[in-house]
């Protein structure tokens, strides 16, 4: 199972955003599936938090005590196929990239791997990385890095591009605050930091579930001193060579096709929805589906609608 269907996750969010309420952790036959969820007073099932990317359903054998509810899961994977046979897979799902290591003997094969899809780019990226060391000094990573101002920068950064491009700042939510803080205090988060001088350049929190990485919060410095660097890029190259280096599974780079993912991605989870919308939100995706189609032909706006989170 994964780790949004573990009991350390689903205390946490029960703790987080369900305060002072009566839950449970049940395994809920939804659809087609069965999936490992929060029940909140034996009346509503959780199946959309902040932070919550995906369902893996529940194997035979994993599921107890099978409960069947009426409901709506927006992200189930369904299948994990390799990342250049997603042109064929119909209809469009949402994409969850992800990077299998069982391919690979160590991280020098990975790397090779993809620099035989994408020379030119990462050619350029290891120039930058040079530049940046040769101008600013050394750089330090650190993959779990427990220092006070971690937190602080991610959010602040985070914040500021959620601001800049329009979107809800999930961070004037203190209970979002209070989740990754939850998540320290249980030693569950992973804080990777790139360093250079002391100073934070790139952040990534996430987690490791079963031997896999992932996360949610990947931000780094808009200085123009340094963000020139592609100081994201550098962040994550590191995060992947201590992956395969330290054993694990694979690395899952979270809800959503960026190309920059894409760029690393050896497979892909495709997700569905599972069950029913309400009515109403039926009628609301379908004419905004319609608008978007006028307005807007752009793949990323329609995808977002289809994923768009219900009440």
């Amino acid at each position: 199972m994964n780790f949004y269907a573990s009991p350390q996750y689903l205390q946490l969010v029960a703790e987080t955003y369900f305060p002072d309420r009566s839950t449970r952790i049940a395994d809920v036959a939804l659809g087609d599936v069965v999936l490992r969820l929060l029940v909140v007073d034996d009346k509503q099932i959780v199946t959309e938090v902040p932070f919550l990317d995906y369902h893996q359903p529940l194997e035979p054998g994993e599921a107890k005590a099978v409960e069947r509810w009426h409901g709506y899961a927006p992200a189930v994977s369904r299948t994990l196929i390799r990342s250049e046979e997603r042109g064929t897979v119909t209809p469009e799902p949402v994409w969850a990239p992800y990077s299998d290591w069982s391919d690979f003997k160590n991280d020098d094969a990975y790397f090779d791997f993809i620099s035989t899809r994408h020379l030119v780019t990462l050619r350029n990226l290891r120039r930058l990385r040079r530049r940046l060391e040769e101008t600013h000094g050394p750089l330090e990573f650190t993959p779990n890095d427990r220092r006070d101002d971690v937190l602080p920068f991610a959010f602040h950064w985070k914040s500021r591009q959620f601001r800049a491009t329009g979107v809800d700042d999930l961070f004037a939510d203190p209970r979002n605050v209070r989740f990754f803080e939850g998540l320290r205090e249980r030693d569950l988060l992973v804080a990777s930091t790139l360093r250079v001088g002391g100073r934070p350049l790139s952040v990534w929190l996430g987690f490791i579930h079963e031997r896999v990485w992932s996360g949610w919060i990947f931000t780094y410095d808009r200085d123009p001193v340094f963000s020139r660097y592609s100081l994201g890029h550098q962040l994550l190259q590191s995060i992947l060579r201590h992956s395969l280096q330290s054993g694990h599974r694979g690395f899952d780079h979270s809800v959503g096709g960026q190309d920059y993912k894409w760029l690393y991605a050896t497979h892909a989870r495709a997700l569905y929805s599972v069950g029913d919308p309400p009515p109403s939100a039926r009628t609301f995706i379908r004419q905004g589906l319609q608008i978007v189609g006028l307005l807007e032909p752009a793949r990323a706006a329609r995808k977002a609608l289809r994923r768009l989170r219900m009440p």
